[in-house]
């Protein structure tokens, strides 16, 4: 599923529409996908992919509903957290840094109305014990992690994800790199 069919999903479970239709495309195969509230019978919830129909009662419905809301906080997590300093390719994992952003089933996201085409997103705050600004030079790298010789004389592979800050992989200069402390601390790097 994409993310636009989970919203709509979520939509129709948070009872912001009574019911919603599409056709999910994938490898040149239509398959029909409603979900929609039983009329007279608020607790009752139809699903039908394709042939297949299921009716789940509310607390099924409320189950779906969280994982549904979760599953697209992920979808939008892992869209949005980077790696590397570089502009991204489309379909390649995203190549610049910017705060990840964070929901829960009742997030403006899930409530907006889908033909307005906004989106709001909430900056995650990360306090100072949580992330370090430390100085290092950039001396290997892989897909998933950067070779640092820090200013302390440590030279550590710090893994991509936990660099909160840009950084320039193909500059052998000093750099300053924001952290995550806990991979400061496991690699005992001095600051």
């Amino acid at each position: 599923m994409n993310l636009e069919e989970i919203i709509w999903m979520v939509r129709v479970l948070n009872r912001k529409i009574p019911k919603w239709i599409t056709f999910h495309e994938f490898k040149e195969e239509k398959t029909r996908i409603s979900i929609n509230w039983e009329e007279n019978k608020n607790e009752i919830l139809w699903i039908n992919i394709g042939e297949y129909k299921k009716k789940i009662g509310w607390s099924q419905a409320e189950l779906l509903r969280l994982l549904l809301s979760h599953i697209l906080e992920e979808k939008i997590q892992f869209a949005t957290n980077s790696t590397t300093s570089k502009p991204s390719n489309f379909g390649a994992e995203n190549n610049y840094k910017q705060p990840t952003p964070k929901f829960t089933p009742e997030s403006p996201l899930v409530s907006v109305p889908f033909e307005e085409k906004k989106m709001r997103v909430t900056e995650e705050v990360i306090s100072g014990e949580e992330i370090k600004r430390v100085a290092g030079e950039i001396k290997g790298s892989t897909e998933k992690a950067l070779l640092i010789t820090f200013t302390s004389g440590s030279e550590v592979w710090i893994p991509k994800s936990t660099i909160k800050s840009n950084f320039e992989e193909e500059s052998k200069e000093k750099q300053s790199f924001l952290i995550d402390s806990w991979v400061l601390q496991k690699n005992k790097v001095e600051i």
